[in-house]
């Protein structure tokens, strides 16, 4: 492998962790050889492969990884086991940890804050706390209007306007009705696959023959996490042609 960067040797510790200063090897993206980045903990940090880069004092530690093009630069931190990949850009004083995963054209920045198993896939994330109007946007790519959103979901129809879960069968969706959990759920934004409804856009589901849209209102979300909401009820549109 034809490595980008090296260690300059020159070393700091945050959190008793050692952070090493690093520099690049050859020019790439708009990285010019012997340019100093930021700051990693190890290689496996940051990849070798693409543009990527970690500058300035950026830091970069734990099992994250950076990989793609994705830039951190500024006063940015990206730990824990979170991923930032793709074309993604986190500057300012953004934090990305935990499970987090930052990835295609997302910019994180200013105060934002991505953490648990929030997915930010487009758009602009600058939220310091969780704001669900903002997450949704930048995490399933729809807008809430009038406190609630459009969002899809794969199932196998099993009659005119009737619909049956993946995965418990005995669960149905009907067009034109709600479909709840039936019981209180508590929100928590650490959970992806726990209790609760399960939509999201067009493109996340592939298995089922049938996708079908429906209504969520905001109110009743209980975690977006991994690219998917899970909500205490839905109410069904539809079949989508």
């Amino acid at each position: 492998m034809n490595k980008k960067y090296c260690f300059t040797g020159e070393e700091k510790t945050v959190r008793d962790i050692v952070l090493r200063r690093i520099k690049a090897l050859r020019s790439f993206g708009d990285v010019k050889e012997g340019g100093l980045g930021g700051w990693i903990e190890k290689e496996s940090n940051l990849s070798h492969t693409g543009n990527c880069w970690v500058y300035g004092n950026a830091r970069v530690y734990g099992n994250a990884q950076v990989y793609g093009n994705a830039r951190v630069y500024e006063n940015a931190w990206v730990c824990g086991n979170a991923q930032v990949c793709g074309n993604a850009l986190v500057y300012g004083n953004a934090r990305v940890y935990e499970n987090a995963w930052v990835y295609g054209d997302a910019l994180v920045c200013g105060n934002g804050v991505v953490r648990h198993m929030m997915h930010i896939k487009e758009g602009v994330y600058t939220r310091e706390e969780i704001d669900v109007a903002s997450l949704l946007r930048c995490s399933v790519g729809a807008a809430p209007v009038g406190g609630r959103v459009l969002l899809y979901k794969r199932v196998n129809k099993i009659g005119e306007g009737v619909y049956s879960s993946l995965h418990d069968k005995d669960f149905l969706y009907k067009d034109g009705e709600v479909s709840s959990i039936g019981r209180d759920v508590q929100v928590d934004w650490d959970v992806s696959c726990g209790e609760g409804l399960h939509c999201s856009g067009v493109h996340y589901w592939r298995e089922g023959d049938t996708l079908i849209a429906m209504w969520v209102d905001v109110a009743d979300i209980l975690s977006i996490a991994e690219g998917k909401v899970r909500a205490k009820k839905v109410l069904v549109i539809g079949e989508c042609q």
